[in-house]
């Protein structure tokens, strides 16, 4: 029956249309050469066959390989050269079709010849375009082409051509077939096609082979005409697929061939009107150990089928597991015994497939076989644990069930919740309230291997746990078993030392690191030496000495050579109460070890001398030898071990000369750490094979008796030597800067190096301060007093002293009975001092006093200050700039937060200086000092209590500040008066930093909405030049330190329409390397976090600068100048401003580009958030996305960009955007807004968790990448501050 040309069902329709879905090709048959454009490299083999390979009628007909080897290689022929472009010739494939029942008697060349011919023919043809002889002769020549030469043949170009005709025949015929509705009855054709297909499909497995193209072609039509769709619920073909694909496929091959294959897979699967077990097997089997690892192709191919045919799997998956579950002996599949670990990669691949399962698995927590319930809380546990794992909330019954094992009455099965927990809280620390009560009862558990594993995985991860649950394992200190005091003591130091390294190598940079060490890990110390004591006194030898090497020995192995050893040293055991008396013991303990251990060597030293001099008789040598023993048992005494004195016979017994040196250097008090490690290092070389001896050596004899937390010699020398040279002339004066600077970088760093050297630096401050006639100034003679005041050393060094001071100021001991505090009061009120002086000196008086002294010197300090009457009618700028300068200081330290008078300091600078109706000062410096006085009391606020204003009134002036122009008054108008007058920009500069660091703080950023947003961020286009490029490096560094929101890039944009060339050149360089950086920034986070981006999600998404475009759109819509751009210049700046982005953002990474288009096509379905209903905002919003995407559209022509699009939700800021009232699709959309006021983007991957806070501080920390984005920061803006001072000393 011919074929209609109407559109009429098909006179040949297959019983099987039910189960076959349109295979219907959206247009032509597509050339070959694009069904051959595959991603990856092509191999030589390849390349060879599609460059050499023609067969020429007029030639005799060979063999489709005979001419590859004979034949120049030449690559750069494209595949149309292997594939012909033959123009349909209805005449000839009616010619070829009609005589296809006479190539049977043909020869293997001949009828290859002809079989190739009839193939051309039949790519011509397109779908859907067949005349009635055409369909009639096609379905003839399908029931030929079955014929056993054809499909049996032992050639293999008659077969795969053969293939590649039969699955043009079923493109053609699609969705119908070629077979009538008996031919397919008797499943004839179709058990024979298909099963042939499958074996031409070994052929991919040569990819290196030159028929490797037909064989792609022969998948490519089979996957896409879902030709498989036929025989889907044929068992046995629908396995052998399975299996054949699985096989087939290796790394070798293009993401395309993996792609083929899944469509193909999925056909036999989705089409099924049931999927059998065996099928479901063969689907899965590939996913789970061994095979995953046998085959991780084949485990990549078996991801991409489930995620394919998800839905189709959901109802055979869910039955088959929840029958294994019930009883496993009922289901007949190789897949019940390994159900637990086929769960585990289910939920990894696609979790929705388990929706129905989780119930199953928590009546197998129940059951009686601890076997089983073992594998089920190792699977839960690995659920749980995973990164995206949202089964809490989905299931809070189940995760009770689990975490109601912790009273499992088998031990083993409670050591597993144990380690279950511990993996569960690294990955969610927010479920840490419910596991925590259940650790800290395990700790106490009756089994000792049950309160092992709870100690150990409590101190493996620190940060996620409470103090009350840290000090449960504490408790353990004393348990009655040793092995468990031991691993206790063991744990609780190895947690203590790694979370004390970590905030060490940041101390300067993260004060809330410090608050977080203080309440976690203050009381370490304090709790070990409460147990050394009781242990102590119970003769557990071992353990106290596990303590006291801790405490005196590991901290100091474990920071030598870190620049802050010492400090932290003397920040960890000031905190001690209880603990301090046994702390002061142990020092005089080691002191008398290390006193004892001198004596010991200089009897040695005697002995060796007499024995040198042969002065000794035997009377002598018995007294030596008497003196000796003695030693030993004196030592032997003060290292309090059983086995000490004989031990120590043996050390001194072992016949090595450097033993004796090596133990010198040890004990020797002025030996640097490093030479003490070394000659520790010495002596295990030495006594290392002898393991009861060294243990003896390192955890008892070498912990008292080295003291190796103990070396000052090095900066007390230095000390010295710049008190010395304070009172030469002034040559030796100019030498002494290098010792200040080296004795600055020891304060930074080793401020306790100091702490006993006041006088010393009460000394050097009278010196360089002139106060007084010390004995020291009274040396120098006239000629260098002259000297030193001409040359300005007095004011110099006095800075550097008071600078040392200011770092070690917090370490000094007996401040009190000292005169600093008068001394440092008058230097701070010297009318000489400098600015950065006067810093220094409060700063050290804050830190020194602002805690022990008493609240009454402080008052009169501070009236002291303000003294001078009538100060603030006088309008004295030097003392108004003095008194606002050390008011700032003490609010940035917080010792008189309570003090009335900084209430009345903060009053002033608001009303009379801040504020336009207020006092005129000649001198900016007095407003910036006031800005900086208000900033440093709102970000070292903790929260809106400690404020004695209100914020928004804080916020309200200093917006008032961003808005004047010309002076403080603010009278310039712009548009009459020339930018030259305004001299206000550097008090605008410094009221833009101080909001763009309040942002820190998380209580400021309810008061700072889209509009302040908008209203700092244009300081970047501020009148003055100098101020918008200072503002753009502030912006350019806060960015790059993750101390703001990266939404604050967007702002670089407006630099596009900068008349100012400089500015615009740095501005292109900043922009430029900020959208670098973050981009090597996020996919560093996102190898850090998953393996590919579709498991990373939005997450990966939102980081990117790209995401930077909605309140890019949303500024220009809401900028002043937006309706004068748009009415007289047609969008003229709009437009410079997004293609400058787009410049930005493009230059890296096109592949993003749809991505681009996406955000403006969301945002054009969006309304303006700002404005109460749609209005002009909205309005103006769409108008800014349209001119985006027209400069997108430009920018995308002529271009080859990778145009994948993001399938994943679109977020838009609430802030600033709302969805549409009438279109509730937006969320099929994948579009919908979320507030963007949360954390910045840097800490979005810590807030997770303590862990992670510890984990965004230490990927953050200790990764290259970190170090390498602090200096790139500094550098830039050091290279634009170059770029400053050459512009103004242009413009001078």
């Amino acid at each position: 029956m011919k074929r209609s040309k109407t559109k009429k069902s098909h006179p040949k329709k297959s019983l099987h249309t039910k189960n076959v879905r349109k295979r219907k090709m959206s247009s032509d048959s597509r050339p070959i050469s694009q069904m051959f454009q595959v991603s990856g490299p092509r191999n030589n083999a390849i390349d060879s066959y599609i460059s050499n390979i023609e067969v020429s009628q007029s030639s005799s007909a060979e063999p489709l390989i005979s001419k590859k080897e004979n034949e120049p290689n030449n690559t750069n022929q494209t595949l149309e050269n292997n594939f012909p472009t033959v123009e349909r010739n209805s005449s000839e494939l009616n010619k070829y079709l009609s005589s296809l029942d006479s190539w049977r008697d043909l020869g293997p060349e001949a009828l290859t010849k002809q079989i190739r011919i009839l193939c051309e023919q039949l790519m011509a043809v397109p779908q859907e375009s067949l005349s009635t002889e055409e369909s009639e002769n096609l379905a003839i020549a399908a029931k030929s082409l079955c014929a056993s030469c054809f499909l049996e043949s032992k050639n293999q170009n008659i077969r795969i051509l053969s293939a590649c005709c039969l699955a043009d025949i079923l493109r053609l015929f699609a969705p119908e077939t070629p077979f009538s509705k008996d031919e397919l009855k008797l499943k004839f054709f179709s058990q024979r096609i298909f099963p042939f297909f499958i074996r031409q499909l070994s052929g991919l497995e040569n990819f290196e082979g030159s028929l490797f193209p037909w064989y792609f072609y022969l998948l490519e039509r089979l996957a896409t005409t879902k030709a498989f769709a036929l025989v889907a619920n044929d068992e046995e073909i629908s396995v052998d697929l399975l299996e054949k694909c699985f096989t087939i496929i290796s790394e070798n091959h293009s993401y395309k061939v993996h792609l083929y294959l899944t469509e193909l897979m999925a056909n036999v699967v989705e089409e099924a009107d049931q999927i059998s077990q065996s099928v479901l097997d063969a689907a899965l089997m590939r996913l789970i150990p061994p095979f995953s690892q046998q085959s991780p192709e084949s485990y990549k191919l078996a991801k991409m089928l489930v995620l394919r045919c998800k839905d189709s799997l959901q109802l055979p998956v869910s039955s088959f597991l929840n029958a294994v579950f019930v009883d496993k002996r009922t289901v007949d599949s190789d897949l019940r015994d390994r159900v637990h670990d086929l769960v585990q990669q289910l939920f990894y691949v696609a979790p929705d497939l388990l929706l129905y399962v989780f119930p199953g698995l928590e009546a197998e927590l129940k059951v009686e076989d601890v076997n089983v319930r073992t594998k089920s809380i190792r699977l839960l546990g690995k659920l749980f644990s995973s990164s995206d794992s949202n089964l809490f909330e989905k299931y809070a019954t189940l995760f009770d069930e689990l975490l109601g094992r912790f009273y499992d009455v088998e031990p083993s099965i409670r050591v597993e919740l144990c380690i279950l927990a511990e993996s569960i809280l690294r990955v969610h620390p927010n479920v840490s309230t419910k596991i925590q009560k259940y650790l800290q009862e395990r700790v106490l558990d009756t089994d000792e291997k049950v309160r092992e594993t709870a100690i150990q995985k409590i101190c493996s991860n620190w940060n996620a746990f409470s103090v009350e649950t840290l000090k449960s394992v504490v408790s353990r200190l004393y348990d009655k078993k040793a092995r468990i005091r031991k691993e206790t003591i063991q744990q609780i130091t190895k947690a203590f030392l790694q979370e004390l390294a970590m905030v060490e190598k940041n101390w300067n940079k993260n004060k809330e690191q410090r608050k977080e060490l203080s309440r976690k890990l203050s009381w370490v110390p304090e709790e070990l030496l409460i147990a050394y004591e009781r242990l102590h006194r119970e003769n557990d030898d071992e353990s106290c000495f596990m303590i006291e090497r801790f405490i005196f020995f590991e901290e100091a192995k474990t920071f030598e050579g870190q620049a802050n050893l010492m400090f932290y040293v003397e920040n960890v055991f000031w905190t001690l109460k209880n603990g301090k008396k046994v702390f002061e013991s142990l020092i005089a303990k080691h002191r008398k070890a290390n006193k004892c251990l001198s004596y010991l060597l200089s009897i040695i030293d005697k002995n060796n001398e007499a024995v040198k001099a042969n002065a000794a008789d035997s009377n002598e040598g018995n007294a030596a030898d008497v003196s000796f023993n003695e030693a030993i048992q004196v030592l032997a005494k003060a290292l309090e071990h059983k086995r000490a004195e004989e031990l120590l016979h043996s050390v001194f017994r072992t016949k090595n000369r450097s033993i004796v040196k090596h133990l010198r250097s040890i004990c020797s008090l002025y030996s640097s750490t490093s030479d003490k490690l070394a000659s520790i290092e010495s002596l295990r070389r030495v006594f290392h094979t002898r393991t009861e001896l060294w243990s003896f050596i390192e955890s008892c004899f070498l912990c008292r008796c080295s003291c190796l937390l103990f070396n000052k010699v090095s900066a007390v020398e230095l000390l010295d030597s710049i008190r010395s040279n304070s009172s030469k002339t002034s040559s030796c004066l100019g030498k002494t800067k290098l010792q200040f600077d080296f004795s600055l970088i020891f304060a930074r760093h080793f401020p306790e190096f100091f702490d006993d050297q006041i006088r010393c630096i009460e000394e050097l401050l009278r010196t360089f301060s002139n106060e007084g006639k010390t004995k020291r100034r009274s040396k120098r003679n006239k000629t260098a007093r002259a000297a030193c005041e001409k040359e300005g050393y007095d004011l110099a060094y006095l800075l550097r002293v008071l600078e040392l001071l200011f770092y070690v100021a917090k370490d000094l001991q007996s401040t009190a009975e000292s005169n600093l505090w008068q001394l440092l009061s008058e230097i701070s009120l010297k009318d000489t001092l400098p600015q950065e002086g006067v810093k220094y000196a409060i700063g050290s008086l804050a830190q020194m006093f602002g805690h022990s002294y008493s609240d009454i010197s402080w008052r009169k300090f501070i009236e002291r200050v303000l003294s001078q009457p009538n100060w603030k009618l006088n309008l004295d700028e030097d003392r108004i700039s003095r008194i606002l300068c050390i008011f700032s200081q003490l609010v940035k330290h917080g010792p008189v937060k309570s003090v009335e008078s900084l209430e009345e300091i903060v009053c002033f600078s608001l009303e009379e200086i801040l504020n336009p109706a207020g006092k005129t000062f000649k001198s900016h410096q007095i407003y910036v000092l006031a800005i900086k006085l208000i900033g440093n009391l709102v970000i070292n606020s903790e929260d809106l209590s400690t404020i004695p204003f209100s914020p928004k009134l804080i916020l309200d002036i200093l917006f008032d500040i961003l808005r004047r122009r010309g002076n403080v008054k603010g009278t310039l108008n712009n548009s009459n008066q020339q930018e030259a007058t305004d001299s206000f920009g550097d008090v605008r500069l410094s009221c833009a930093k101080v909001l763009l660091k309040m942002q820190r703080k998380s209580f400021i950023k309810e008061f700072f909405g889209p509009f302040e947003f908008l209203e700092v961020g244009l300081t970047i286009q501020d009148p003055i030049p100098e101020v918008r490029l200072k503002f753009m490096q502030r912006l350019c560094k806060e960015l790059l330190h993750h101390r703001l929101s990266f939404k604050w890039f967007s702002f670089f944009a407006l630099t596009a329409v900068d008349p100012d060339k400089t500015n615009y050149t740095s501005a292109v360089r900043l922009a430029s390397k900020v959208v670098q950086i973050r981009h090597l920034y996020v996919n560093q986070v996102k190898n850090q976090q998953v393996s590919n981006e579709n498991d990373f999600g939005h997450s990966f998404f939102s980081l990117l600068p790209e995401c930077n475009l909605m309140h890019l759109v949303w500024i220009l819509a809401h900028h002043p100048d937006f309706q004068t751009d748009k009415v007289q210049d047609n969008f003229a700046d709009t437009s410079k401003c997004l293609d400058f982005f787009f410049e930005r953002i493009l230059e890296t990474r096109q592949d993003h580009a749809m991505f681009l288009q996406q955000i403006l096509r969301a945002i054009l379905l969006s309304e303006d958030a700002t404005e109460s209903s749609v209005s002009s905002g909205t309005e103006a919003i769409r108008e800014v996305a349209q001119v985006a995407l027209t400069i997108m559209k430009k920018k995308q022509e002529g271009k080859k960009w990778d145009l994948s699009e993001y399938t994943g939700m679109l977020i838009l800021p609430a802030s600033m955007y709302r969805m549409t009232a009438t279109t509730e699709t937006n969320k099929r959309k994948n579009l919908t807004v979320s507030d963007d006021s949360g954390p910045l983007v840097a800490s979005s991957f810590r807030s997770n968790s303590n862990l992670e806070g510890s984990l965004h501080t230490n990927m953050k920390d200790n990764s290259p990448w970190k170090g390498a984005m602090f200096d790139f920061a500094d550098d830039i803006v050091n290279d634009e501050n170059v770029v400053a001072n050459t512009q103004l000393h242009t413009i001078g």
